[in-house]
Formats: structure tokens, sequence, C-alpha cells
């Protein structure tokens, strides 16, 4: 039986989602019939840190001028430490953590403490097996979110992995080490450290870069584009009626163009090659 909680907000109109969570799986899905924007957090487990995360989610509602500001906050699923101790006795050494309510524990030498036994991953007391293991991997942590098409969206995350489907006015990602792939936004600001990036359509302007890991645009009808990587290859292929400025640079991977020698691109390399279809 799975854990959930959902946050919902009437109305057919556009609105601005920004979401914050660490890690886990985050699907968008702009919906042009939507008359209702929900943001859905769930994970497989019943207990432990990603119930624990899921429950403390927040979410608050911002009016706008033009359009709705909600901020959904995910916590990240081992929380915070509440105690962590080690050290040795009799010869042994332990080092124990207790993590959002749930206990993890590293045992660095084989010994025993008033007769609790430890080794191997194994907890014996007076040689009588009470665990063949003390850690615990919280389940991965689903956020869904339904909302009208023409919406904005940004993600704040550490690791986790965001695809979206239908039309967004503005996505904008932080991501430290999740991927990327949308499907059409108008404008992208996309930034992570180590992750791939893919674009279905790009219609207006972007600025996508990575450190590690490849980009990827598929049609782009665009005003203003920068793509960056260290190391990671860039793909981009262009419409006729795209205009303005095209920026690609990479360290090391390959720039592979098709349709954008009408804009007079600016793509280098430094230690892959450069080919315009």
């Amino acid at each position: 039986m799975a854990t959930k909680q959902t946050f919902s907000v009437e109305g057919e109109s556009p609105v601005r989602v920004h979401l914050t969570s660490a890690t886990g799986r985050v699907r968008v899905i702009a919906n042009p019939g939507a008359e209702k924007t929900s943001v859905t957090v769930r994970t497989a487990d019943v207990t432990g840190p990603s119930v624990d995360a899921v429950s403390g989610s927040t979410f608050h509602e911002v009016a706008g001028n033009n359009e709705k500001t909600l901020r959904i906050r995910v916590p990240h699923p081992m929380g915070a430490v509440r105690n962590a101790a080690s050290g040795s006795t009799g010869g042994n050494v332990y080092n124990n953590t207790i993590s959002g309510g749930t206990h993890f524990g590293t045992i660095i030498q084989r010994g025993s403490v008033d007769g609790v036994t430890l080794s191997g991953g194994q907890i014996a007391l007076n040689d009588e097996k009470l665990a063949s293991s003390f850690t615990s991997s919280p389940s991965p942590i689903t956020v869904d979110v339904f909302l009208p098409q023409s919406s904005s969206f940004t993600l704040i995350t550490t690791e986790a992995h965001l695809t979206t489907r239908g039309a967004l006015k503005v996505l904008e990602v932080e991501s430290v080490g999740g991927s990327v792939e949308a499907d059409a936004v108008s404008i992208a600001f996309i930034h992570t450290t180590s992750g791939s990036v893919g674009v279905s359509s790009l219609q207006e302007e972007g600025d996508i870069s990575t450190i590690d890991g490849d980009i990827r645009i598929d049609f782009y009808t665009g005003r203003n584009l920068g793509v960056r990587s260290t190391n990671g290859g860039i793909r981009l292929a262009a419409a006729s009626g795209a205009s303005g400025p095209v920026r690609l640079a990479t360290v090391s991977g390959d720039v592979v163009t098709r349709g954008i020698l009408h804009l007079d691109p600016t793509a280098t390399s430094v230690s892959g090659e450069v080919r315009h279809q």
C-alpha cells in the first residue's frame, strides 16, 4: 500500500509551479483541458524516511497579478540526523546513526558489546541471531504534477530525474545529478552538474548547461540560444524560421547541428568535432 499526499488548486488558467524535491522522479503533464492544478507526492513505503518526507511535504499558494504561484517542498527522505555516535569499547569500533526515525548503522570492525555481537552485517544477542541487516534503503519518492497547458514549472533538486509532457511556457531546472527530458517548452533555463538534458521542442529561447552530460535539442524555432557543456556532446536541429544568436560550446564532446547555418552560429569543441549537417 503506497503513501501519498495530494495538493490541488482549482482553475484552468496557467500557473507557475515551484517544486523543491531532492531525489526520486518528477513527472509533469501540461494538459490543455485541465481544470485544476494538482501535485501528488508518493512512495511505495508505508513506514520509514520516504513516508516521513511525503507526510512532511508543504504547499503554499501565492497570488500574483497575472498568475498564481504554487510552491511545494518535499523534504529529503533521510530527514535530519537526530542522533549519531561513534567510538570504541573493548577494542571494538562502531559507528551508528539514527536518521529520520530509522536506524542506520555501519560496523567497521567485528566485536561484541555487552553480549551483543556485530559481525558481517548481522546482529546477535548471546549468540542468538536478531537481524541479518541493520541498514535500510527507503523507496524512491515520485512527484506527479498535472497543470494547465502553457503553465511554467521550476525544479530545484539534488538528483531527481524530470520528465515533462505537453506544452510549458517556462521550464527552469537547477540540478546536481538528475537528468531532464522535456517535451515542448517556450523558454528553458536548465543547469545540471551531472545529468543529460533533452528537449523535444524549444520555441523561443534557452540557456542550457551541464558539466558532465549530453545536451540534445530536437527542434529549435527560437531567437536566442546558449548551450554549454564541459564533458558532454551537443546536438541541435533548427527550423528555417529560427533567428538570432546561437552559441554552442563544449570542452570534451562533439557538436552536431542540422539546419542552423543561416543563423551564423558560434560552435566550438576543444577536444571533439564540430559538424554542421
